[in-house]
């Protein structure tokens, strides 16, 4: 499954969002967007938070781009949707 996303590198905290309105996927990542420490981060956090290995989870468009595509297998797609449903209770 691909996925976009937007990055906000060099934020006080490590979050994701979802803004509903415009069905948006929103990273906020403490790294800054440099040599790839964002990109690096990005995959990191989204594996620690789905709790899936970081190989599942490949940028495939948006390496120096604040807007990344990021190829995800059908299962880690339903598992994000549970994981912020269930963190916007």
């Amino acid at each position: 499954m691909i996925m976009k996303l937007y990055v906000k590198p060099n934020s006080q905290t490590q979050k994701i969002v979802y803004d509903s309105i415009d069905k948006n996927l929103t990273v906020f990542l403490k790294s800054p967007p440099d040599k790839g420490k964002a990109n690096k981060e990005l995959i990191k956090f989204l594996a620690k938070y789905l709790d899936i290995s970081s190989s599942e989870i490949s940028i495939i468009s948006g390496h120096t781009s604040r807007e990344k595509i990021l190829m995800l297998d059908l299962e880690t797609i339903t598992s994000i949707k549970a994981k912020l449903i269930e963190n916007e209770k």
